[in-house]
């Protein structure tokens, strides 16, 4: 089928002066116009940026709502924000229900933040560990490897089939998934809470 070559033109055309027309008015805006446009152009584009750290990478996920509620009261949240690196594995809303209702909210108190820190630090590993790492360190350690977490404690990882599964010091046991690369590190999401000794 043969283009029609007026028609071609004269889309041309509009579009040239479209784009002309939009050039003059912006360049004729109030310098109090200019920088309201400016301020919409940014707030714009943060909307449709990428999350980048761990913490916007968790909080842009729903099914880590609960996280990222706790993240933020216990103080850890400027932290995975920092530069890192860091390997996070991210409790998702259904590992905290495992607590129980009562537990989360007494957890999640003011007077417990040290404590909520502790255990969410439990869940950050110095380093960006990628699976790969995780299952070489566990092969490399005859089928155990013990990941020393950003709190001073240790969490055992093992294979299990395909997956990878972490061990807190009291047994509980947390299946790692979703692994997802940060600019400061590696986020994973894991389906139980995993507690210090």
């Amino acid at each position: 089928m043969m283009k029609n070559p007026s028609r071609t033109l004269l889309i041309m055309a509009i579009s040239t002066l479209a784009i002309s027309t939009v050039s003059a008015c912006s360049s004729e805006l109030s310098p109090e116009d200019a920088a309201l446009l400016a301020e919409r152009q940014a707030r714009d584009a943060a909307k449709n940026k990428k999350p980048d750290t761990l913490m916007e990478i968790a909080g842009a996920d729903a099914d880590l709502s609960t996280l990222t509620l706790a993240v933020g009261v216990s103080g850890v949240a400027e932290e995975l924000n920092g530069q890192g690196p860091f390997t996070g594995f991210a409790p998702n809303n259904e590992a905290f229900d495992k607590l129980g209702q009562d537990r989360l909210a007494e957890l999640l108190k003011p007077e417990q933040k040290s404590e909520l820190a502790q255990i969410l630090k439990l869940h950050i590993i110095p380093g960006s560990l990628v699976s790969a790492d995780i299952e070489k360190a566990i092969e490399d350690g005859g089928g155990t490897a013990i990941l020393v977490t950003e709190q001073g404690g240790q969490i055992k990882a093992t294979r299990d089939g395909d997956g990878i599964i972490l061990e807190d010091g009291k047994g509980n046991k947390s299946r790692v998934a979703n692994e997802a690369k940060a600019k400061n590190g590696v986020l994973y999401t894991v389906d139980t809470v995993l507690m210090p000794d």
